[in-house]
């Protein structure tokens, strides 16, 4: 009798441990299942904001300096009379304390005539650019003045 006591014992034991395997293999897949759906659920959603990782905008972030220019809150007051433009731009850059390049292209017989007081230096340069067909650019402290 004591055989048949072990021998049931041991199969008692096999039944018990193939039950757990297979509450085991529920659990895992329960698990793998519940991973499955927050991946979907997570994927849904990145799809709706368009923020998969190609999509995601590039951070902006401010500078650490201010760009100071020249032309901040600086005035001029000056007037000329059928001048020709490389003489008033000339004049203009000797007040402002600018530096001063004008391209072989401008033409620089341009007669200009202005009277400004206290006038804000962009605003007047803006104005001669107009009345010359010419532009700009300011590198540093370089106003280089060139023909479009």
């Amino acid at each position: 009798m004591g055989s048949f006591v072990s021998l049931s014992l041991a199969t008692l034991l096999l039944m018990i441990a193939g039950c757990a395997d297979k509450v085991k293999t529920a659990q895992t897949d329960n698990r793998l299942n519940n991973i499955k759906s927050a991946s979907k659920v997570i994927d849904d959603f990145e799809e709706s904001q368009n923020v998969k990782a190609n999509n995601v905008p590039t951070m902006v972030l401010p500078p650490v300096y201010q760009n100071i220019s020249v032309f901040d809150s600086q005035t001029i007051t000056f007037s000329a009379e059928n001048a020709n433009l490389d003489k008033v731009l000339y004049s203009i850059s000797k007040i402002a304390g600018l530096n001063l390049i004008i391209d072989k292209d401008v033409e620089k017989n341009i007669p200009i005539t202005l009277s400004v007081e206290d006038a804000n230096l962009e605003d007047v340069l803006k104005i001669i650019m107009q009345m010359s067909g010419c532009y700009y650019q300011l590198e540093g402290n370089i106003l280089h003045v060139r023909e479009y």
